[in-house]
């Protein structure tokens, strides 16, 4: 009686095993699926960081869309939240681009008057652009 027990119990915990594994192999099939879905639109809203609004704004209702189930996804597993969190970040840096370009736009209006605030944007809008290149680069 006791073999059958102890053989039961084995067998038990051998499945509860093989599910638990299959189940976290599934889940990081899943997240690497959502990353790379994120890394795509944010490649794509790169591409158009300088593009009018009609072009440039779905495509990044587009990667707030991947990166919001990519941050869903990545609570669950602590090692793949910084890569996530990385890419999140440089998903605000396109953002910060186009408030620049917008600076830079309504300071060329003013003329000599915003010629200042047009530089200081400019030299801003280059260093933002050369993290949102890194971003890519590292990926």
């Amino acid at each position: 009686m006791k073999k059958w027990i102890l053989t039961f119990v084995a067998i038990a915990v051998a499945l509860g095993g093989i599910g638990y594994a299959w189940y976290r192999i599934h889940q990081r099939q899943q997240w690497r699926e959502a990353y790379g879905d994120a890394l795509d639109a944010f490649k794509r809203a790169y591409d158009y960081r300088d593009a009018g609004v009609l072009l440039f704004e779905p495509r990044l209702k587009d990667f707030q869309t991947a990166d919001d189930r990519l941050q869903r996804m990545s609570q669950i597993d602590y090692k793949t939240q910084g890569d996530a969190e990385i890419l999140h970040l440089c998903g605000d840096e396109i953002g910060t681009y186009r408030d620049e370009s917008r600076i830079i736009r309504e300071a060329l209006e003013l003329g000599k008057a915003g010629l200042k605030n047009a530089e200081s944007a400019m030299e801003s809008q280059k260093s933002v652009d050369k993290e949102m290149a890194q971003c890519l680069s590292a990926r």
